[in-house]
């Protein structure tokens, strides 16, 4: 269970979509139903986030050493489980018994385990950084038996990781580039009498392909414009020097701009004035969490218990 999330297990129900890139909201859909159609009760009682509910990230971070049943209904609804028209995901957490009984664990990932991601590694950038470290122990038994049991998990992480940021924010990022930043903008001038063909791609406007993927240098066979009727080249006009009202960039917008970073990925924009940043943004994840839960058996017919989940997270 990569990420130790019980409350994952939602996505491998059938009929559930789950999207990621561009996705708004939790991006998980059950048979059609919106991304907020779902109900998470925990020991029966509800348990949804109010600000941004999402079914496989509840503020109680449970994990799988203190639940006892998971169950997740995405149709036919009896009465207690009803209220939306998509999941519905009832938690049990564990009890203690007659016998004392612990554990411990640590669950560790490690970038130097890892092979790069597979559109990282075809397009040449760094391998995600990935540092998972969680642990935890929990311990449960008898207070007295047959009738009063405890039960207590502890667990903790520390998560060092990187994303690439097109993926953090859904799509890349765009930028100007030094000549754009300067104040000049270039265009490719084509020839409609005699296409310009260029490592079997006919160029008909700005392109990616007309420039080095890696440096957004103009790549061999493509040159700049000679001449003001020159064709099947590339152009340029200096917006900033031709300003009417002699003005030119403005000097806050500039400096804004400025402190961009610069370019690094030139498969992404039109090739000569826009590019992207490719990074891999840092996230850290911290905090402990608590469960503390205590069983009585009243009669062969009746229980009673109280169960307490408390924790820090931060991120």
């Amino acid at each position: 269970m990569n990420g130790r999330n019980p409350l994952t297990l939602l996505t491998l129900e059938p009929g559930v979509v789950q999207r990621s890139a561009g996705g708004a909201g939790s991006g998980i859909h059950v048979k059609g139903s919106r991304d907020r159609a779902y109900n998470v009760t925990i020991d029966g009682i509800e348990a949804n986030e109010s600000s941004v509910p999402n079914p496989v990230s509840n503020l109680y971070r449970l994990t799988p050493d203190n639940i006892q049943e998971y169950k997740v209904t995405t149709s036919n609804q009896t009465p207690e489980e009803g209220r939306n028209s998509g999941a519905s995901i009832s938690v049990a957490t564990r009890s203690g018994s007659n016998d004392f009984h612990g554990t411990t664990y640590w669950f560790l990932r490690n970038t130097t385990l890892n092979s790069n991601e597979f559109y990282a590694n075809a397009q040449g950038t760094q391998k995600p950084d990935i540092k998972m470290n969680q642990f935890g122990a929990e311990v449960g038994g008898p207070i007295q038996r047959n009738k009063t049991f405890f039960f207590f998990s502890y667990g903790d992480q520390k998560i060092n990781t990187t994303q690439p940021i097109d993926q953090t924010f859904g799509g890349p990022t765009l930028l100007y580039n030094a000549t754009a930043l300067s104040g000049v903008y270039r265009y490719f001038v084509a020839d409609p009498r005699n296409p310009f063909v260029l490592n079997g791609t006919t160029i008909t406007r700005n392109s990616t392909a007309l420039v080095d993927p890696s440096t957004g240098e103009l790549r061999p066979g493509v040159r700049n414009c000679t001449s003001s009727t020159d064709v099947n080249c590339v152009a340029s006009y200096n917006f900033a020097a031709n300003d009417p009202a002699r003005i030119g960039i403005d000097p806050t917008i500039a400096r804004l701009l400025a402190s961009y970073p610069k370019p690094n990925n030139y498969q992404v924009g039109d090739g000569l004035n826009t590019a992207s940043y490719s990074w891999n943004p840092p996230t850290n994840f911290r905090g402990p969490n608590f469960m503390a839960r205590g069983d009585h058996q009243i009669n062969g017919s009746n229980s009673v218990f109280f169960r307490a989940l408390w924790g820090d997270y931060n991120n």
